[in-house]
C-alpha cells in the first residue's frame, strides 16, 4: 500500500478536527471569553490539546493577532520580552516552561495567554481533555468509514494498551492497516 493512501496516514489524521465531548464550542468560547483569554487545556498526551488549540486559534484569529509558540524537546524557551502586548499568545507545550519562565509570562501585558499543559498549572483550567473508546470510534469511522467496525475489538485494545492515547493508537493503526492492505 502506498503510504499516503493508508487511511491512517498522518495527512488523513489531521482532517480530523477538535469536537467537544462535554461541552459546545459557543460554550468553550464563552468560557474563554470569562476567563479574559488566560486559560489551560489540560490532559494526557495523546488527549487532543495541540488539536484545540490550534482550533482555538482558527476561531479567534479574527479577532486576535496570534502569537503561536510551539514547545517541543528541542525547541528553545522563547524570550517574554519578543512577545508584544498586543498579541493573543497560544504555547503548546507549556509543561517546559520553568518559574522563573512562567512569573514572567504571567506578569506581560497580553490579549491573552492560552497553553496546553498535562497537569493543571498557573491558569484557569478551561478544559480538560480527555479520550474514550467512543471517541476512537468516531475518529476510525471519518477515517474508513463503515470499516471501522471490522477493526473495532483491536481499536479496543490498542486503546488499552496505550492508556487511551490516540496518538500512539492510530500510529498503530496505520501499521495494522499497511500490513493487510
Amino acid at each position: 500500500m502506498i503510504a499516503r493512501a493508508n487511511p491512517f496516514a498522518v495527512s488523513k489524521i489531521l482532517t480530523i478536527r477538535y469536537e467537544p465531548q462535554s461541552t459546545t464550542w459557543d460554550a468553550l468560547l464563552a468560557r474563554l471569553q470569562l476567563l479574559g483569554h488566560r486559560a489551560a487545556i489540560v490532559g494526557p498526551e495523546g488527549s487532543g490539546k495541540t488539536t484545540l488549540l490550534e482550533d482555538l486559534a482558527s476561531h479567534l484569529s479574527q479577532k486576535f493577532s496570534i502569537r503561536w509558540f510551539a514547545l517541543t524537546e528541542d525547541s528553545p524557551i522563547p524570550a517574554v520580552s519578543d512577545i508584544d502586548p498586543d498579541h493573543l499568545v497560544m504555547v503548546d507545550g507549556a509543561d517546559r516552561f520553568g518559574w522563573l519562565t512562567w512569573q514572567k509570562l504571567l506578569r506581560k501585558k497580553t490579549r491573552g495567554l492560552i497553553v496546553t499543559t498535562h497537569t493543571p498549572v498557573r491558569l484557569n483550567t478551561l478544559i480538560q481533555c480527555s479520550t474514550t473508546p467512543e471517541l476512537l470510534s468516531w475518529i476510525n469511522y471519518k477515517l474508513i468509514g463503515e470499516h471501522a467496525n471490522e477493526i473495532e475489538k483491536l481499536s479496543d485494545r490498542l486503546f488499552r494498551k496505550h492508556r487511551g492515547n490516540l496518538r500512539d493508537v492510530l500510529r498503530d493503526l496505520y501499521d495494522v492497516w499497511a500490513a493487510i492492505g
